[in-house]
């Protein structure tokens, strides 16, 4: 039985890393780590990951990040029924940077049209 199965996941766990996306994978691994920690690591790891100036350590993990908080916008918008052109969608999701996506989710909120987010002309 895979590892993957032995902890309840789903059978993706077999597959290579490379063809899983962020979404196939079991829990974070920051979470996989915090339920096999003593409760004393524990703790002091929640902490460290929960002050305020924290920074990813990892291009992975901001990567993962940035990709969730843009499906975020795209799903604000999309449920308030505004419409996204594919050019601007693909923009949208291919964002990298962290505080613009978040000032864009934040604009999505009360945003009409997607012009409301006062996205970057991109070439």
């Amino acid at each position: 039985m895979g590892q993957g199965r032995q902890h309840g996941y789903s059978g993706t766990a077999s597959m290579p890393r490379s063809t899983r996306t962020v979404d196939e994978n079991p829990p974070t691994g920051a979470d996989l780590v915090l339920s096999r920690l003593p409760e004393a690591a524990r703790e002091c790891l929640e902490e460290l990951m929960t002050n305020t100036g924290f920074r990813f350590q990892s291009d992975l993990a901001r990567r993962s990040y940035a990709e969730g908080k843009a499906r975020a916008v795209l799903s604000v918008l999309e449920t308030r029924g505004v419409e996204v052109p594919e050019n601007v969608r693909a923009d949208i999701a291919s964002s990298t940077d962290i505080e613009q996506i978040e000032t864009w989710l934040r604009r999505a909120a009360t945003a009409d049209k997607y012009q409301d987010l006062d996205l970057p002309v991109l070439d």
